[in-house]
C-alpha cells in the first residue's frame, strides 16, 4: 500500500494498481489544469506521457506539486474512496 510521501516539490496523491482509476484521475486533473508525474519502477513521467509501470507491488503513484495537493486531493476524492472500497472486496 501507497501512502502520501513528499518528493522534492511533488508528493503522492493516488496510488493505484487499478489502470481505469488513474485515466480518470489523469482527465479530471487535466481538466482542473493541475499538472501531475506519474511513477512507478523508479521511473517517472511528465502528465503527457503515459506510463504503464507500476512500483514493484503493482501500484502506480500519481504525484503533484505540494502547494497543489489540497486541490488535487479534493478533484480526485471520489476515486480515492472508489479504488479502496474496490480493494475491499
Amino acid at each position: 500500500m501507497c501512502m502520501s510521501k513528499k518528493n522534492g516539490n511533488h508528493t503522492t496523491v493516488l496510488c493505484t494498481s487499478n489502470q481505469a482509476i488513474i485515466s480518470v484521475a489523469k482527465s479530471l486533473l487535466d481538466e482542473a489544469g493541475i499538472n501531475y508525474i506519474i511513477t512507478g519502477d523508479g521511473e517517472s513521467n511528465e502528465h503527457n506521457i503515459d506510463n504503464d509501470e507500476t512500483n514493484g507491488n503493482g501500484e502506480v503513484e500519481l504525484k503533484v506539486e505540494f502547494t497543489k495537493s489540497m486541490k488535487a486531493r479534493q478533484v480526485i476524492a471520489d476515486l480515492v474512496e472508489l479504488d479502496f472500497d474496490e480493494q475491499q472486496m
